[in-house]
């Protein structure tokens, strides 16, 4: 039996030889077959050189992270003016058409027309004031993102939510747009008094 297996074990390692030993007679030289590959360019003068190294950053700027912290604070600013305004579809004009956003304890909104109608029902149940501040943005080309909180209140500054935000930015026509809106409270869960 051992004589057996150590037979098998060597006529296996022949065959394995038997089958490279077309590639082991013709070594291949790795280095001259790149170089044959690549096409004849004028790289090794410093002009060459300078051309490649402005084209490999013009190609890479877009991958490189941007802050746009400023420019988001800016569009919060404006979402606050618009709704102390009480302006629904202005609101909406923050969001990309097909915008969804993520509201707690409920279905997901999607869709610009219905993220108005969200706006105008807040509008419409009395919540007076509402307040954002962008902590930080950042973008890499034509997307971003935002982490922020907010703050809803009724009448009389009573505070009605207090939650934190994170966004997901789209630039659309050179403007950025709320392509993704998720939020949770901060507010402590209020059991029903039945239970």
């Amino acid at each position: 039996m051992k004589s057996t297996t150590i037979l098998l074990l060597a006529c296996m390692f022949m065959l394995s030889c038997g089958q490279n030993k077309e590639a082991d007679a013709q070594p291949v030289d790795a280095t001259q077959q790149t170089e044959d590959a690549l096409p004849e360019s004028d790289t090794d003068t410093p002009e060459a050189e300078n051309e490649a190294e402005s084209e490999s950053s013009a190609t890479s700027a877009p991958c490189e992270a941007m802050d746009i912290t400023d420019q988001i604070q800016a569009m919060g600013q404006e979402v606050v003016a618009a709704y102390e305004q009480g302006d629904a579809e202005a609101l909406a004009n923050f969001f990309t058409d097909n915008a969804q956003a993520f509201q707690p304890n409920s279905g997901i909104v999607e869709g610009k027309e219905n993220i108005r109608d969200f706006w105008q029902a807040m509008l419409d149940v009395g919540a007076a004031r509402y307040e954002m501040s962008i902590s930080s943005a950042t973008a890499m080309g034509q997307v971003g993102h935002a982490i922020g909180s907010s703050q809803l209140y009724l009448a009389d500054d009573v505070l009605l939510d207090e939650a934190k935000f994170v966004l997901i930015l789209q630039k659309v026509n050179d403007q950025w747009k709320i392509q993704t809106d998720i939020w949770n409270s901060n507010m402590p869960c209020v059991s029903d008094p039945a239970e």
